[in-house]
């Protein structure tokens, strides 16, 4: 398995480098720079892009490509190379799951691209969107449905860059502060059985263990072999944390300070450590 570097210096201390082949999650609030660093990865990847190289993005929230092309000229990538970026706009969550199951793997095959790239921001947009127009009553057999709707989703992903042994970028969301809260309350259920000698179903909500606090089923975190996560701060409204969620053989809950810029992501200062001792250091808020 190859490791890619994103050209960030902090970043790269943090991670390794993003791992080719499988699935590497990124989530956060709104406006903590998930699309900054796609951004930026992009650059990256057309900076040392060759023959038949491509970047693929699939789109669900809409790209500035001025800002884009802005970030490509801040690293010195020549605006031709732009054309090897190959956009799919999905405004719905049918949309979505053809585009990745169905018209993305046939315009590689047909075009004989190899994609370099893969980036989804975000993948959940449109399924938290129909989730909340779903009556109460048809919530659980719906969100089974859509959740192996993403399921497939992302085991396409994951086949098409392991086949190319490409780097897969994956955003998310945070998920919401009803879904911590309902978390929460089947913890104090399943107490609250324990306590009254019914079997204990849950084990995890029952010891209180730590989960990802991401939007998109647990298959997701599963087959993602990188976790991040991007958090806002009291430094400045650029200035956001990287934490280190998940890795294949780095320690977690490390984190790294990042800025935003016009060249997209860049180091802000310090090196990595652990998140306690940045919170110490820097107030994290989110």
């Amino acid at each position: 398995m190859r490791r890619i570097l994103t050209g960030i210096k902090s970043l790269d201390e943090l991670t390794g480098g993003f791992p080719t082949g499988v699935s590497n999650l990124v989530y956060g609030s709104p406006a903590t720079g998930k699309t900054s660093l796609s951004m930026t990865l992009v650059a990256e990847a057309l900076r040392n892009a060759k023959d038949r190289d491509v970047v693929i993005a699939v789109l669900t929230e809409g790209w500035d490509m001025d800002r884009l092309k802005t970030i490509c000229a801040k690293r010195n990538v020549k605006q031709d190379a732009l054309n090897r970026v190959k956009t799919y706009e999905a405004n719905s969550f049918g949309e979505q799951h053809k585009v990745i199951t169905e018209v993305m793997p046939r315009d590689i095959e047909e075009n004989d691209w190899v994609p370099t790239l893969i980036i989804v921001d975000s993948l959940v947009p449109h399924y938290h969107a129909q989730l909340l127009n779903t009556p109460l009553q048809h919530l659980a057999s719906k969100a089974r449905e859509f959740q192996g709707r993403l399921s497939l989703e992302i085991n396409t992903l994951v086949k098409i860059s392991s086949g190319y042994d490409s780097l897969l970028l994956v955003n998310s969301w945070r998920r919401s502060s009803a879904g911590r809260s309902f978390q929460e309350k089947w913890r104090k259920d399943v107490i609250n059985g324990i306590n009254s000698n019914n079997v204990l179903i849950d084990p995890e909500a029952g010891f209180g263990s730590r989960e990802f606090d991401v939007i998109g089923g647990q298959h997701l975190v599963y087959m993602s072999k990188t976790v991040l996560r991007m958090v806002s701060t009291s430094l400045g409204e650029n200035i956001k944390a990287v934490i280190l969620e998940k890795a294949l053989s780095r320690p977690t809950m490390f984190c790294c300070l990042v800025k935003i810029s016009e060249a997209g992501i860049e180091t802000h200062e310090g090196k990595p450590a652990p998140v306690s001792e940045v919170i110490r250091r820097e107030v994290i808020e989110d």
